[in-house]
This record gives structure tokens, C-alpha cells and sequence, in this order.
């Protein structure tokens, strides 16, 4: 999968060992589902579908954020989302299977099947 312009730029000023980190959250999030789209917001890679927010990817000093515009709606069985703002939550992400990528693969795909979060 070709990086646009946006995510290879961003990724000069991602901590080098979260690169591959960064690669993978996206790779996950695009691979999820067709006609997902991208760019920058806020700084950070957005993830959007049918013209509401859903996704975003963000570098922290010990972990890469897995973030959820619209995260309080999902159900976290796993208990891995973590939160407590009005609609955002998150995901810590510290290597490439912690947490398991199938558990990653699971609130993807809920965060783009439920009702997005829209930009007032």
C-alpha cells in the first residue's frame, strides 16, 4: 500500500520506534473496510467514512494512540478502550501484538460500522 504525501511527512516527527507502529494502525484501519478515507487532522492521520470522523493514529512518548472520534459508543468487551471524554476514546498501543492485533482488527471494524462522529 502506497503512504501518501501527508504520512510520510508525519512520519519524520514520530518517534523512530513507534514507525512501524504507526505503518500497522493504519494498515489496520484502511485494510477494514473499502472506500475508507484519510488525511491530516489535527496534526494526526483521520480516518473518515460516509463523512463522519472515525479513526485517528497519534504518537505519545511510550505508545501509539489507536484513537475513536466516536469511541464512546463502542462496547469494549475487552476492556482495552480507554477514555472518558464526551464521544473520543482510545486505544494504547506498545508493540505490534500488545494489545493482539485481532483485538485492534475488532474496534476497527465497530468504529466504522456504527455512527461516526460529525464536526460541529
Amino acid at each position: 500500500m502506497t503512504e501518501p504525501e501527508y504520512f510520510t511527512k508525519w512520519l519524520t516527527g514520530v518517534r523512530e520506534n513507534h514507525v512501524g507502529l504507526a505503518r500497522l494502525l493504519r494498515s489496520l484501519v484502511l485494510d477494514a473496510e473499502p472506500g475508507v478515507g484519510e488525511s491530516l487532522k489535527w496534526g494526526n492521520p483521520a480516518f473518515v467514512k460516509d463523512g463522519g470522523m472515525r479513526i485517528y493514529v497519534a504518537d505519545q512518548r511510550n505508545y501509539m494512540h489507536l484513537g475513536f472520534y466516536n469511541g464512546a459508543k463502542l462496547t469494549n468487551a475487552d476492556g482495552l478502550v480507554e477514555g472518558t471524554g464526551k464521544n473520543m476514546r482510545h486505544i494504547k498501543v506498545r508493540a505490534v501484538d500488545d494489545p493482539p492485533v485481532d483485538s485492534l482488527r475488532v474496534h476497527v471494524a465497530e468504529s466504522l460500522s456504527i455512527e461516526p462522529y460529525k464536526v460541529p
